[in-house]
């Protein structure tokens, strides 16, 4: 019982860090802590210099 119980939780957990992940990785691309240093990028990587 205990076993299945941390087992949902482990999954579960998984498939948290699956979807927070990728969203926290483009949050912080788009605001450009990634690619700042970088100044020949392009107008997608770059909109917040318009």
């Amino acid at each position: 019982m205990v076993d299945k119980m941390v087992n949902d939780v482990g999954i579960l957990f998984i498939l948290v860090i699956a979807v927070i992940v990728p969203i926290l990785f483009f949050v912080f691309r788009k605001k450009g802590s990634t690619n700042a240093s970088k100044p020949n990028c392009d107008d997608d990587t770059c909109w917040w210099r318009r």
